[in-house]
């Protein structure tokens, strides 16, 4: 999938499942955008997340990766989570659900999730206050998707100075089942502010050290080409 045909400003992916070794400069630096990459450092092809920005405009001042991780060396290995510093605006995958499958989890689990969500209000029911049977994932061992049966994990979270700028927020269920067990969550913003142009922070795949030595490489060749053409005696 192009993210290009996708996302006006910004997007994020979640279970991507790319060791950093298999990303492709083609996939990390697409015309126009920015990435930035969160990935599992010893579970190969595990979890993963990326973020796609749109540049200039939408390019954030910084970003950090296992951020919520604070010692918990699960998460830090895990990469399962990636922050794209701009306005408040969190988008996870979050455990433990508040739904029908709460039972699961312990009261101190699902108070966490709670706190949370007391801050940085849920976009999607935000705008479907009174909506029922709407999930974002299901057990693919047991074909829970045919009869909908699942849990809505997939949220974006904003802080309270936000919603009033959120024109929508759906769940995407007309996507390939292979694709994922997850459904995307689309969130539509009016008035976001672009950013003047910057540098890309330290994070940006166009900062990538073998991205840059793959321009470095190209230049070099195109020098020597037009060399020889100046010069086809040398």
């Amino acid at each position: 999938m192009d993210p290009t045909n996708t996302y006006d400003g910004w997007g994020r992916m979640q279970e991507m499942k790319m060791p950093e070794a298999k990303i492709t400069k083609d996939v990390a630096c697409l015309p126009g955008y920015e990435s930035f990459w969160a990935v599992s450092r010893e579970r190969l092809s595990y979890s993963g997340v990326t973020t796609w920005c749109r540049s200039p405009g939408y390019s954030p001042l910084a970003a950090q990766a296992d951020c919520l991780a604070g010692g918990d060396s699960d998460l830090d290995r895990e990469g399962r989570f990636l922050e794209a510093l701009k306005d408040k605006m969190y988008a996870s995958d979050m455990h433990p659900s508040l739904g029908s499958h709460a039972a699961a989890y312990s009261a101190a689990e699902l108070d966490w999730v709670r706190c949370i969500m007391r801050d940085f209000p849920d976009a999607w029911r935000s705008k479907h206050p009174a909506a029922t049977d709407c999930f974002t994932v299901w057990e693919e061992r047991t074909s829970a998707r045919a009869f909908n049966a699942g849990c809505r994990i997939d949220l974006i979270l904003l802080s309270p100075e936000l919603l009033p700028q959120v024109l929508a927020c759906d769940i995407v269920t007309d996507v390939p089942p292979k694709w994922s067990d997850h459904a995307p969550v689309l969130l539509e913003l009016s008035d976001v502010p672009l950013l003047q142009p910057h540098a890309p922070c330290a994070l940006s795949s166009s900062r990538m050290p073998r991205f840059s030595q793959q321009r470095s490489i190209a230049t070099m060749r195109n020098h020597r080409k037009r060399e020889r053409k100046r010069f086809p005696s040398r």
